[in-house]
């Protein structure tokens, strides 16, 4: 199954549109882009051509460049300040605040060395479309970065998921299930927790591992009631609140169904 990440916000903002446009943020942008852009297309001809004197210059200048614009707007736009300014979102934020997102916008990241940079822009009518379906949980969206196991990441829901080495050659559709099927195992874990809490029938939350496991070899996998093996779960014949005890002999496995009737 795909692996949740922290890769939404992590350095990732978006500048908000409650705040008017900023023509020197504006101006910065484009400079900083601009360099960047440069900067890799002389690192991909150095890497092919790493002896060749005039791309090594260029490479030294445009790292010398970068330098200088991180001394001079490291303190605006460099992690530390953006996190505590009001013009920029973390991109979880924007998303929930705005969806469906209407308005064309750019992700920007900052990071431990560069400032405010554009990763990725969402452009036109399709790239909007194709954001808030995976916003819906519609069909997944390729992320603008990969994993460091260079596997692809892709948004799906409010979470951007890394992708396991079996799934990275699944269609659309079989991603879209794969995601699907974690955000409904995260539903589950979410519900038995919730129930833990809020019923003292309940006693997964509460019983030892060894008791659950003597529990479930006694009753055979099966609902100690009805016998289903469906949605099964640890409850109290005795609740704790009225002088159970965590034993196995007061604990039974039970079906969600046999289980709300016994409340």
């Amino acid at each position: 199954m795909p692996t949740r990440t922290e890769m939404l916000n992590r350095g990732n903002f978006v500048r908000s549109p409650q705040f008017p446009a900023d023509a020197a943020f504006a101006a910065y942008l484009r400079g900083i882009d601009g360099l960047l852009a440069r900067w890799r297309r002389v690192s991909a001809a150095w890497d092919e051509s790493p002896f060749a004197p005039e791309v090594l210059e260029q490479k030294q200048r445009l790292e010398a460049a970068i330098d200088e614009c991180v001394e001079a707007f490291g303190g605006l736009y460099a992690l530390p300040s953006v996190q505590h300014d009001p013009r920029f979102l973390t991109v979880g934020a924007f998303f929930a605040r705005y969806r469906p997102i209407r308005t064309p916008f750019a992700v920007l990241h900052c990071d431990g060395r560069l400032p405010l940079h554009t990763v990725a822009e969402f452009a036109d009518e399709c790239d909007l479309r194709a954001l808030n379906a995976a916003l819906n949980e519609d069909a997944p969206l390729r992320w603008w970065q990969d994993g460091p196991s260079g596997r692809p990441y892709y948004l799906f829901g409010e979470c951007v998921w890394e992708l396991k080495p079996s799934e990275v050659s699944a269609s659309d559709k079989g991603l879209t299930l794969h995601f699907l099927e974690e955000l409904e195992r995260d539903r589950v874990r979410r519900d038995r927790l919730r129930s833990a809490v809020l019923c003292p029938a309940r006693a997964c939350a509460v019983v030892p591992e060894a008791v659950r496991a003597t529990v479930y070899r006694r009753d055979r996998g099966k609902c100690a009631r009805c016998g289903g093996r469906e949605g099964l779960d640890f409850a109290f014949i005795t609740p704790p609140g009225r002088g159970g005890a965590s034993t196995a002999d007061n604990v039974q496995l039970l079906c969600a169904r046999c289980a709300s009737r016994s409340q």
